[in-house]
């Protein structure tokens, strides 16, 4: 009772006389009221001013009241204002940096299409050179010969600006096959694939080399085709000119004819570390071995392969590799399955080659 007549003088003036006058022991409020009206009128006048004056009290209570609670209520604002403010900041910020990621991204993946429209539309081998040979043999010598040195010397600036911004730690593989509008198929394929044991990169560059002397019985082996080089190579081994055939299991037959340079150096002015290359160039006429479209379907592949130490590993090696295989629109009456199937060809070829290069270096340290 008493909580609440506390509450009716702190919030209710007009019943603060008659809550005041009902208090607890009301009986007796009642007595003592009756008894001054009738008995003694000037007590009543000396009560007035006591009401007034708390009632007056009240409301200047009320006013304090209603000024802390403001006042409390804008400390815990100022108080919580900062955070929020630095919270919706945070949030602010996330959202920018998501919504700039994924601009980056969309932007990205616009450029990758244009460049990729642009290949197929306007395909050139960055590598391209025109070799032709005579059927002489002396002549097909010298010619090799007089090409080697810039061949290889093109091939290591190129690969090199190929990798450079990768990690030649961690293996890596790209391919992407395509038509031209002449009706022409592209291959292109990049690998980088780091040796996971400690290797001479002489060894791991001689492994490499095996692999790509065998691949007339590896890919026989793999991939059911029959395959039948023919070579002639220099008495170093710097170069050769090789011509191959290839018999798919349904019967179509791929021809390639190749000029193949190799070297192996403990460094040089464009590499100053221990490294070997192998670069494969297309012959486009040979006067011995000249194409023939309407019995076989013509694959020229251009190949550099660069066998080095891994940069700041010392004892490690890494393979980098680049190949642009371009098979030609059949004139042979082949089915298009058929020619399908040449194609899907390309990229396995180089996979073969590879894995079958890692076993033969894997099972000269005993891990094969």
């Amino acid at each position: 009772m008493e909580d609440a007549t506390l509450a009716a003088l702190l919030y209710d003036d007009d019943a603060l006389l008659a809550d005041a006058v009902t208090t607890p022991n009301a009986a007796q409020h009642k007595k003592a009221t009756i008894k001054r009206k009738t008995h003694n009128d000037t007590s009543k006048k000396k009560n007035k001013p006591t009401y007034y004056a708390r009632r007056d009290e009240i409301k200047m209570l009320q006013n304090q009241v209603g000024d802390l609670t403001a006042r409390i209520e804008y400390l815990q604002k100022a108080r919580l204002q900062p955070k929020r403010d630095v919270f919706d900041a945070e949030i602010l910020h996330n959202m920018l940096l998501r919504s700039g990621l994924k601009q980056t991204e969309l932007t990205l993946t616009g450029v990758q299409s244009i460049l990729a429209n642009h290949r197929t539309m306007h395909t050139r081998n960055p590598l391209e050179v025109f070799i032709r040979l005579s059927a002489e043999p002396e002549q097909r010598h010298h010619t090799l010969v007089a090409l080697r040195s810039e061949r290889l010397r093109e091939a290591t600036d190129f690969i090199l600006e190929r990798v450079q911004y990768f990690d030649l730690r961690r293996p890596y593989r790209e391919s992407e096959s395509f038509e031209l509008p002449n009706g022409d198929h592209i291959t292109l394929q990049c690998e980088v694939e780091p040796s996971q044991i400690k290797m001479n990169v002489k060894h791991v560059f001689d492994d490499v080399m095996l692999a790509i002397l065998q691949q007339e019985f590896t890919l026989g082996e793999a991939l059911g085709v029959t395959t039948t080089l023919e070579s002639d190579d220099a008495d170093d081994g710097s170069y050769s000119q090789v011509r191959g055939l290839t018999t798919m299991p349904d019967g179509a037959q791929i021809e390639k004819n190749m000029a193949v340079f190799n070297k192996f150096s403990p460094g040089t002015p464009q590499l100053a570390i221990p490294h070997g290359l192998v670069v494969i160039h297309p012959v486009a006429e040979d006067d011995r071995y000249p194409f023939q479209p309407h019995l076989r379907v013509r694959q020229d592949m251009t190949l550099v392969i660069l066998v080095s130490e891994l940069p700041g590993e010392e004892g490690d090696a890494v393979v980098a590799s680049w190949q642009l295989t371009h098979t030609y629109k059949p004139q042979c009456g082949i089915s298009r399955v058929q020619e399908m199937r040449i194609r899907d060809l390309a990229g396995r070829s180089c996979e073969i080659i590879r894995n079958n290069a890692i076993e033969f270096v894997l099972r000269r340290v005993g891990q094969a």
